[in-house]
């Protein structure tokens, strides 16, 4: 989903990949909508790191969201068919923190169809 760079000069790790960027989708009357994508802390130095975005992905998940508040008929899905080796580390998602991220487990975030 996205890769982040830790900027922390003084830190070990220089980067990291996920495949967990918790994004919140909303939709507003007038047609319109905006996303929030969600931050990733490093769990080297705990600042945050700089996020470049898998855009394919993104552009499916928005999508997807849009039109399913359109009326298109969309199969119903959960978390995307991600699989991840790492375990989530809800204390350096802000996504968890905010409450809107699906791989939590201490929110009643997720994906609603």
């Amino acid at each position: 989903m996205g890769h982040f760079v830790c900027r922390n000069d003084t830190c070990p790790r220089p980067g990291w990949g996920s495949k967990v960027v918790a994004i919140h989708i909303r939709e507003y009357h007038n047609s319109g909508y905006n996303v929030v994508v969600y931050g990733q802390r490093c769990n080297k130095c705990n600042r945050f790191g700089d996020l470049t975005l898998h855009e394919a992905s993104y552009v499916d998940r928005v999508s997807y969201r849009v039109m399913k508040w359109t009326g298109v008929p969309m199969p119903r899905r959960g978390h995307g068919g991600v699989k991840s080796k790492a375990p989530h580390e809800e204390d350096l998602c802000e996504g968890c923190k905010r409450g809107h991220c699906p791989w939590s487990n201490s929110n009643n975030a997720g994906f609603s169809d």
